[in-house]
């Protein structure tokens, strides 16, 4: 069995509500620089690498937002500190 972690590593209640408002703001921060405005200052005639800057912008955010989704998902906090199989376990046993 897995130890639990020791009372200094775990995440204070200011910590997780941090991580929440993060996880919350990601979508919103994502939807921002995808607005048809922003998008608009880079619809130049310019290409780099062959593809126009249009482009390379979305690609970046949606770059972005994939990696800035699985660092906040990282760092958030296991629901009653469950491992993922054991609360499969959970499921199953309460469903048959």
């Amino acid at each position: 069995m897995a130890k639990p972690a020791p009372e200094s590593a775990r995440p204070t209640r200011l910590d997780t509500r941090r991580r929440e408002q993060a996880a919350f703001m990601l979508p919103v921060l994502g939807a921002a620089l995808l607005l048809p405005p922003l998008i608009g200052l880079f619809d130049a005639r310019q290409r780099l690498l062959g593809m126009p800057l249009e482009t390379i912008y979305v690609f970046f955010v949606w770059l972005l937002l994939i990696a800035g989704a699985a660092i906040v998902s990282w760092r958030m906090p296991r629901a009653d500190n469950q491992t993922p199989d054991a609360s499969a376990d959970a499921a199953r046993e309460t469903d048959g």
